[in-house]
C-alpha cells in the first residue's frame, strides 16, 4: 500500500508539473521540436526538475519533456503541445508514466 501511495503521489506531481509548463508557454512564440522529444532526453525539449518542480541539474527528481508540432489545416497558426513529466528513475522507459502527460492545442496570436 505504501508503494502504491508513493507512486500515485509521484504521478500526480508529474501531471501538475506537465500542466504548469503548458500554462506558462501560452502566449509565447512557439516553434516545432523534433518528433522524438517525448521518447528520449533531447536538448531544447527537456529539462530536469527537482522534487518541487524547479529546474535542477544537481538533484533531479523528474524529467520534463515536451513536443510541439504544427496543426495542419488550422484556420490560424495552431500548435499541438504535449508535455510529459516522468520520475527520473523511469526516464529510460519507452512510454511515459501514465497520467503524467498533458496535451493541448494552442494558437499563436501575432502581436
Amino acid at each position: 500500500v505504501t508503494d502504491t501511495v508513493a507512486r500515485s503521489r509521484r504521478h500526480l506531481s508529474a501531471a501538475v508539473l506537465a500542466d504548469g509548463f503548458v500554462t506558462t508557454r501560452v502566449g509565447r512564440p512557439i516553434g516545432a521540436t523534433p518528433p522524438d522529444c517525448l521518447d528520449r532526453d533531447i536538448g531544447g525539449c527537456m529539462e530536469p526538475l527537482d522534487g518541487d518542480g524547479r529546474p535542477s541539474v544537481a538533484a533531479p527528481a523528474f524529467i520534463r519533456r515536451w513536443r510541439v508540432a504544427p496543426v495542419p489545416a488550422a484556420p490560424s497558426p495552431a500548435w499541438s503541445v504535449t508535455v510529459c513529466v516522468v520520475p527520473v528513475d523511469q526516464r529510460r522507459s519507452i512510454t511515459p508514466t501514465p497520467g503524467a502527460c498533458v496535451h493541448r492545442i494552442v494558437s499563436e496570436v501575432a502581436p
